[in-house]
């Protein structure tokens, strides 16, 4: 198989899965959604009713709260995997696969590089004081599980069955970026309260739609999980789990950094699939 085609092949992966689901499962998948939104609420009020928990900048400096994530999250995933295997659909249908592993892992390794990068140098730089080795091991993990977790139930899961109702794949990407934007909003407001609201959620609300396009490219070039839980991982853990303060306006960069290079990565790979043509 020469380079062309089989780099045609894993192209056309991503639409020979998503074409496969009807309505039955974009509806399914858009249950699986709104129990996850239900649940994140729930899962706020609960959080910020305890006494030993805080939100304004020490929940993830804080073990119970580190802890209380951790158990949400793998609680979600549990249900998606459930569903998944209930419908004898496979783990294979949401990206988790063992075909063209290598270059999956290449490719969220090179991505990966970005935040990371942009999150260690300023520290090593500027002489920052990182965590313990154990609690940055502990973050690390919190961020694997955190990924795997967004990722499999919104872009392995949500995201190619609801092309059962949307079969315009712009419209199906655009309508579960909004949605998965959007369901940040409700627990933002429960932990920040009315600081939250303002000018700024615009732009909160355009990085979270504009983050879930940015896995599932991500995903798309060989429908696998591996790449994107990579990347994702690597840019949850880059948000200030590395060092003890300093972090600032780095995370930012961190986040941009990625969002650009994958927005080129996409527009260069989408220009020579069309000289080929």
């Amino acid at each position: 198989m020469s380079f062309q085609n089989k780099r045609g092949y894993w192209d056309s992966k991503y639409q020979q899965e998503v074409s496969k689901y009807g309505k039955k499962d974009a509806i399914i998948a858009l249950c699986v959604f709104s129990l996850n939104a239900i649940l994140l609420v729930v899962y706020g009020i609960i959080l910020n009713a305890s006494e030993n928990v805080t939100f304004q900048g020490q929940l993830m400096t804080n073990l119970q709260g580190q802890v209380m994530v951790m158990l949400f999250q793998i609680v979600c995933l549990t249900i998606t995997v459930t569903v998944v295997l209930a419908r004898k659909q496979g783990l294979a249908s949401i990206g988790i696969h063992k075909e063209n592993l290598r270059p999956a892992l290449r490719l969220g390794l090179l991505f990966s590089l970005i935040p990371l990068g942009a999150s260690l140098l300023p520290g090593i730089i500027n002489g920052w004081i990182p965590f313990s080795f154990g609690q940055i091991m502990f973050n690390l993990l919190l961020s694997l599980i955190s990924a795997t977790y967004q990722d499999a139930t919104y872009i392995g899961f949500v995201q190619t069955r609801v092309y059962g109702l949307f079969k315009s794949g712009k419209l199906a990407i655009g309508v579960v970026s909004i949605l998965f934007a959007l369901m940040h909003l409700p627990f933002q407001i429960i932990s920040q309260g009315t600081d939250f609201l303002g000018f700024h959620v615009i732009l909160m609300v355009a990085l979270w739609a504009l983050g879930h396009w940015v896995f599932l490219a991500v995903f798309r070039r060989y429908f696998s999980l591996v790449s994107s839980i990579l990347v994702h991982t690597m840019i949850n853990f880059s948000q200030g789990f590395i060092w003890q303060e300093g972090i600032g306006v780095w995370a930012g960069v961190a986040t941009y950094g990625l969002f650009i290079s994958v927005g080129i990565w996409v527009w260069i790979s989408s220009r020579r699939k069309s000289g080929m043509s």
